[in-house]
Parts: structure tokens; C-alpha cells; sequence
């Protein structure tokens, strides 16, 4: 901590620690990618591969045009969670320009890995959905395999995101096992919830995260979906959460974005309390808002509030009352 009292994260000043860091992060990602390529076929891996070259080929051109060595395991795992969060029938260029952007926009231009306010691949993501919204809400339905060469490929049978029939307050609570499954249409990397819930399991275990901002997110979403069903009216108020909670990115979100060294907060409080907000953000964009799925977005918002977290929640040091209040007591004889 400097004079100012300022923080940076990540805090791992250790070169061989961050990298093991970043290949357990690596691993972690595999099982859901692994499932994305058991449901819809070797496009996922394709389509993945792209993400990552996208990402890495960004953050090199970037090193070598100002001179500076700022290559890092991270962009690999920018360049993976935004594939996981595309759909297999997304043309093959729209991974790669998203992994690209969130490099470069949410990274690179604040100077590099642990200097960034908003989580890169959460920017890569939200500015595809800006950008190419109809290409990253057209699904195909579970083991349909498409070409996995072909760069824009065509289907017949397009399935509807499960999010919009929640959004009109429409439930089957007898596919609710099959969200959890992965049994249903979806992005590459969020469909099973199995898969997902094993790497959190692995992270964990290896100390890479923490259950506050997990618990934190997945409790505020049960509660604030919840609550907007009594509010409304509507039957079956937790049987509804579980539909938004197995439905779209929300795991995923909650294991992997949320869990960012970098831009959510390293203290225990703040990272309870950007778990809550974000859930709060995500029930708000996916109930009353023209967004189908409002995780991604809601984290990205939830990051620029990072600093205030960190600024309210951090552990006073020892003698810290005490000199603030000489400090003021110096101010008043002056004036």
C-alpha cells in the first residue's frame, strides 16, 4: 500500500506463482470446454482456438509496437472464457474479434495484467452482444454437430435462448436437471452446470478462489429473483430462481468472472458485497431490461465499483484513527 493508501491487484508479485495461477485457471476451463465439444461436436475447439490466437496475437503485436515484454498466461484464459461464452453456430471470426478487443480495450491500454479496471474477457463479451447481438443469441439445439471449418455456417433447426421463455415468465420445472445437465441449448462453456461446479472444485482445493464472491453471487441471485417473484405475485418464487440460476452464464459467471484477481476486490467484505450487487445488476438486466442474459453485463458494471469496495471494506492499520485525526486537528489550527 502506498502513502495514498492505493492498491494494486493482483498482489502475487511472484512470476512462477502467477503462472501456476493462470494454468490452474487453464485447467479449470477445460472440463466445460470439454462438454461444449462433447454437445456440439469439434466447431467448439475450433472456435476456442481462435479466441485464444485472437488474444495472443493481440497482447504480442502490442509488446512488440511499444518495445515492452507484456506476454502473459492471462490472455490465454481471456482468449478461452470468451469462445465458452459464444455460441458454436457464431461465425468463426467472432471470438477472436472479441477476445481481441477485450485485450486490448480492457487490458493493454491500462498497462497490462493487474492494472485493468474491467475484467477483459467480460468486455470481449459484452461488446460482441453490443455489437453482434442477434449472432450471439442463435443457438442450435444440443448435439447438433456443424462444420467445424465452415466460417459462417447454416442450420435449420435454431433454438430459442432459454433466458427469453423465463423473460416472458414462462418455467418447465421438469428441465430444470436438464440445465443442470447441459442437456440444453447455450453458449460453449455455460451449458453444464456439473462441469462448471468441478472446476470451481479444483480452484478451490488448488486456494486459486474464494467462496465469498461465489456464495455471495449465487445467494443474491436466489434471493433477488426470488423476491421479485413475491413482489409480483408469481407462484413458485424459488423454483423460478433455480430456472434463472441454471439458466444462461450465471455459473459460469459466478466461478470464473467473478473470481478475477485483477479487477474484483481483495478484501472479504468487498468481495461479499460485489457478489450481492452483481446479483442484484443480473436479476435487474435479465427481469426488466431488453437483455436475455445480464451476468457478463453485470459484472463488467460491477467492476468500475471495485475501488469504492476496496476503499470502504479494507482493514484499518494500526494507528490509522489516530493520525487521520491529528491530521484534522493540524488542518483547523492553520485555517
Amino acid at each position: 500500500m502506498s502513502k495514498l493508501g492505493t492498491f494494486t491487484a493482483p498482489f502475487i508479485k511472484d512470476k512462477a506463482k502467477a503462472e501456476t495461477l493462470y494454468l490452474d485457471v487453464i485447467v479449470a476451463l477445460l472440463p466445460p470446454l470439454a462438454w461444449g465439444v462433447y454437445i456440439y461436436g469439434a466447431r467448439s475447439i475450433v472456435i476456442t482456438l481462435l479466441s485464444v490466437l485472437g488474444a495472443v496475437l493481440t497482447q504480442l503485436i502490442w509488446s512488440a509496437s511499444i518495445k515492452t515484454k507484456l506476454f502473459d498466461l492471462s490472455s490465454v484464459i481471456t482468449g478461452i472464457i470468451v469462445a465458452l461464452l459464444c455460441p458454436v453456430s457464431a461465425p468463426l471470426w467472432l471470438a477472436p474479434l472479441g477476445s481481441a478487443f477485450g485485450i486490448l480495450v480492457g487490458k493493454l491500454i491500462f498497462g497490462g495484467v493487474g492494472r485493468n479496471l474491467f475484467n477483459p474477457a467480460a468486455l470481449g463479451v459484452v461488446f460482441l452482444n453490443v455489437a453482434f447481438g442477434e449472432k450471439m443469441n442463435t443457438f442450435v439445439a444440443p448435439f447438433e454437430k456443424l462444420p467445424a471449418f465452415a466460417l459462417a455456417p447454416t442450420t435449420a433447426e435454431l433454438m430459442e435462448n432459454p433466458l427469453v421463455t423465463l423473460k416472458n415468465g414462462m418455467m418447465d420445472v421438469s428441465n430444470i436437471w436438464e440445465k443442470i445437465y447441459g442437456m440444453i441449448c447455450g453458449n460453449i462453456g455455460e451449458m453444464s452446470k456439473i462441469m462448471i461446479v468441478l472446476a470451481f472444485l479444483y480452484l478451490f482445493v488448488r486456494g486459486t478462489v474464494k467462496l465469498e464472491k461465489t456464495l455471495s453471487y449465487i445467494g443474491g441471485m436466489v434471493f433477488f429473483v426470488a423476491l421479485y417473484c413475491y413482489l409480483v405475485a408469481m407462484p413458485e418464487p424459488f423454483e423460478y430462481a433455480a430456472a434463472h440460476l441454471f439458466s444462461g452464464s450465471t455459473v459460469f459467471v459466478a466461478v470464473f468472472l467473478c473470481n478475477d484477481y485483477s479487477t474484483t476486490p481483495t478484501t472479504s467484505n468487498g468481495a461479499i458485497f460485489f457478489g450481492v450487487i452483481c446479483a442484484m445488476l443480473t436479476t435487474v438486466l435479465r427481469v426488466f431490461c431488453d437483455i436475455p442474459d445480464g451476468a457478463v453485463f453485470a459484472v463488467l458494471i460491477t467492476n468500475a465499483l471495485v475501488p469504492a469496495l476496496e476503499r470502504k471494506t479494507r482493514m484499518a492499520y494500526f494507528g490509522q484513527f489516530f493520525k487521520q485525526r491529528e491530521v484534522r486537528v493540524n488542518a483547523d489550527e492553520t485555517k
